[in-house]
């Protein structure tokens, strides 16, 4: 899963265009705001250098345009996969509410209470200096695309050559329950979409891993609308089961 979690009518979606047009606030010795399109902007072109265009993408500002979030989908120019995609999410504020963030994940959410859930992360503070510390922060998070994105091959192919028996497919999801992972209602909900995958979900199935997750994810996917922090809790949690360090 990935993308946006709005809660309020506050945040609204807008264009490029926009962002760039939203008001930045005067500097001064302490504080140094950070105008939304430059720092889209900045992302996109350390995207692209690394080999990445934007897929989709979903950009969003509140009224009055001193808060920005969004989620960028990478897709690779050369062999792109059409199975998934990288994410990497943006948040700036120029209202001293939150520092400017980039996110790099495989399931990357944010929310409108601007909190954050991904693999690397850069975060800084609206300090003197802000535009210089920024743009090195996205050069270093871009760096990371394609190592990252080769471990989530990684961990894919290690999923769906993973062949499950009955029996460890229900140990499986009886820690998944044991962990929370997944709650006790959905547990029969999960044993049906392995059974008879639901249309739109063809991929998941009892008899790999990669298929078991599938499963999960599907039955869950609801939560990350109604409380995107547990599940976004629960997802790693998730992740702690078929994947454990």
């Amino acid at each position: 899963m990935s993308g946006l979690m709005t809660h309020t009518k506050k945040f609204q979606q807008v264009s490029v265009d926009a962002l760039h047009a939203c008001p930045v606030p005067e500097s001064t010795n302490t504080f140094e705001p950070i105008n939304h399109g430059w720092l889209y902007e900045e992302v996109r072109k350390a995207c692209n250098t690394r080999g990445y265009v934007i897929a989709a993408e979903d950009l969003r500002v509140t009224d009055n345009g001193d808060e920005f979030f969004g989620i960028l989908r990478l897709r690779q120019t050369v062999n792109p996969s059409n199975d998934w995609d990288l994410s990497l999410g943006i948040r700036n504020t120029n209202n001293k509410r939150a520092s400017a963030g980039i996110f790099l994940g495989n399931n990357v959410w944010l929310c409108d209470n601007l909190q954050f859930s991904a693999e690397h992360t850069f975060l800084r503070k609206h300090h003197a200096g802000s535009y210089d510390v920024v743009r090195e922060g996205v050069c270093d998070i871009t760096r990371r695309l394609d190592g990252y994105r080769q471990e989530q091959e990684q961990f894919i192919r290690n999923l769906q050559t993973w062949v499950l028996t009955p029996e460890l497919r229900d140990h499986l999801i009886v820690d998944c329950l044991r962990n929370g992972g997944i709650l006790g209602g959905e547990v029969i909900k999960v044993i049906g979409e392995v059974e008879s995958p639901s249309e739109g979900n063809p991929e998941a199935n009892g008899e790999t891993a990669w298929g078991l997750m599938n499963a999960i994810t599907w039955v869950q996917k609801g939560g990350y609308d109604r409380n995107p922090e547990t599940q976004a809790q629960r997802s790693i949690q998730l992740q702690k089961v078929f994947c454990p360090a």
